[in-house]
């Protein structure tokens, strides 16, 4: 028998409001490490599949991670808060950035590298307004909307523990929050 190193992170779908912006996320309500016995003949990844499926209540989603002789599996089924997929794995929410238009600085020195008609521009982080998020906050696939006071917002960038994704209006939500 073959020992199988498991991790299980059972997720919730929530949301959170940093600033003007409200994002669709997943809250880690339990993990759960373990080492389990591979009986031979037996495959490790329906031994994951047993750990989604028969979960000890209902959540909406459920990853797990399998270390078997040397190689690592990610298994995950269920649904995240929306519809748009932020991130290929639940990664762990540390900020979010918004970018207002007050910020954009025109470049004029790149004039090579823009198409006809376009106006290219940039921003200095520290022109970013950041806001801390708390908990056990995972991105995956969820939402981005815009609350009261975010007409002048030009990007939101979701700060995971992996790096950075931008987004840009067109990728919001098509209908803005009111809350």
């Amino acid at each position: 028998m073959e020992k199988v190193r498991l991790v299980i992170r059972r997720f919730k779908a929530s949301k959170v409001k940093a600033g003007p912006v409200h994002v669709g996320v997943l809250r880690l309500v339990n993990i759960e490490k373990r080492e389990e016995s591979l009986e031979k003949g037996r495959d490790a990844i329906e031994l994951a599949l047993e750990h989604v499926e028969h979960g000890p209540e209902p959540y909406s989603f459920v990853e797990v991670i399998i270390e078997v002789g040397g190689a690592r599996l990610v298994i995950g089924e269920g649904e995240g808060s929306g519809d748009r997929r932020l991130s290929f794995r639940p990664e762990r929410l540390l900020r979010v950035g918004v970018v207002r238009r007050k910020a954009l600085k025109p470049v004029s020195d790149v004039e090579e590298y823009q198409a006809p008609g376009v106006s290219a521009f940039h921003f200095k982080l520290d022109d970013v307004e950041w806001y801390k998020v708390r908990g056990n906050v995972y991105v995956y696939e969820g939402y981005v909307e815009l609350g009261d006071g975010a007409g002048d917002v030009v990007l939101v960038i979701l700060e995971t523990e992996t790096g950075r994704r931008y987004l840009r209006p067109s990728a919001f939500s098509t209908h803005q929050k009111s809350s």
